[in-house]
């Protein structure tokens, strides 16, 4: 028998990519049991807690952003454009036009109002810094450019995202101008923030060596998980005394299953889209564009939408969690196509999936020189 247990290496796997549902039911139901205390007026401070979360987080988002794959990514302009096309305009556009506009969901009773709005908003935010860099490597579709459009969505969403959320969901910053409050706290609590973290990246890389260099990466990963998580309980405890308890598990069994469909839908779409390019950027475009950050959509919703946002972050939490569900489901089937495709073409062939492909560099090192400690 052998002295490897794989059964805890799959658990560990599944909690690892499963985790942000967990903490987020966690936090739901932390804010639920007495919203008061991280609400407005609230012992906690929510006045001020929020503001805090959202420059930590777009300040870590600033230091994690690849920026090196991002200068190097000149040489696919066209497909760059048409990715973050697809994922900002195209995509929010099509659905406010065939759904939102027409209330379909909510004159069948499928979703409540706000939970429209939820949709709708998440609909309108980029696409994922890291998770869908993994699942295109995964597939064997063009991890370079995915790296890239991680990259670009994460620079400009702050700005297009809100302006996109005006005029879809019906929310965003007001008429009073370009120097209106709404339009400056967004300047102020996200866009400076990111600046501040690529600015504080690019002199950090120079000074740090490659070593401590990556230890900063990790613990802005680590920060940006553990504010994701404090601002969720406040916009949870602010959703929840202001109504959002009336929710109930029928209504958010309706949006989930919703989600699915929406989400299934716009990879679909980018399927459709890609059509014209090689497989590998075709698989590239499907998991990228059809994927929508969690951690800035709650950031850009306490902003745009003070008022309502712990009910508007629900759906976006339900899109986050279907879209990897979805990816890990059929990723076998899509690498199965993208290697019977690359068969088929001149393209170059697509390099087997490895253990060490979601490990850090420095992990990787450590994992072989221990194989070579063993063989020696």
């Amino acid at each position: 028998m052998s002295a490897y247990d794989p059964l805890p290496k799959l658990w560990r796997e599944w909690l690892r990519q499963q985790w942000a549902l967990i903490v987020v039911v966690v936090t739901a139901c932390m804010a639920l049991i007495d919203p008061s205390l991280g609400a407005k007026g609230g012992v906690l401070g929510y006045e001020y807690a929020i503001p805090a979360c959202i420059v930590s987080i777009f300040v870590a988002i600033g230091l994690t952003i690849p920026l090196k794959e991002l200068a190097g990514g000149t040489r696919a302009v066209s497909f760059h454009i048409l990715c973050q096309s697809y994922g900002l305009l195209v995509t929010p556009l099509a659905y406010f036009l065939l759904v939102y506009y027409w209330g379909w969901e909510r004159k069948f009773g499928i979703l409540t109002d706000d939970f429209a709005k939820g949709v709708m908003a998440a609909l309108c935010m980029p696409t994922t810094a890291f998770t869908c860099v993994m699942f295109t490597k995964q597939v064997g579709g063009d991890d370079s450019v995915a790296v890239v459009n991680a990259a670009i969505g994460n620079l400009i969403g702050p700005v297009v995202s809100p302006m996109v959320a005006k005029y879809f969901m019906g929310s965003g910053p007001d008429s009073g101008g370009m120097f209106s409050p709404k339009v400056l706290s967004l300047v102020y609590q996200l866009v400076l923030p990111l600046i501040l973290g690529v600015a504080s990246q690019l002199y950090l890389k120079k000074k740090l060596s490659f070593d401590n260099y990556g230890r900063l990466q990790h613990a802005a990963h680590f920060v940006f998980d553990i504010v994701l998580v404090v601002a969720l309980y406040f916009i949870f405890c602010e959703g929840f005394a202001s109504g959002g308890h009336s929710l109930t598990v029928v209504s958010i069994t309706l949006m989930t299953v919703w989600v699915f469909f929406v989400h299934v839908g716009v990879f679909a779409g980018a399927w459709a889209v890609g059509s014209c390019l090689h497989v590998r950027r075709r698989a590239a475009l499907m998991m990228v564009s059809s994927q929508k950050t969690e951690g800035m959509a709650v950031a850009i919703l306490a902003i745009i939408s003070p008022l309502d946002s712990g009910v508007l972050t629900l759906p976006v939490v339900a899109y986050h969690t279907v879209q990897m569900a979805f990816a890990a489901s059929i990723t076998p089937r899509m690498r199965a196509w993208v290697e019977r495709e690359t068969q088929l073409t001149d393209e170059e062939p697509v390099e087997p999936f490895s253990p060490y492909d979601n490990l850090q560099e420095e992990e990787v090192a450590q994992v072989r020189r221990a194989s070579s400690f063993l063989r020696d």
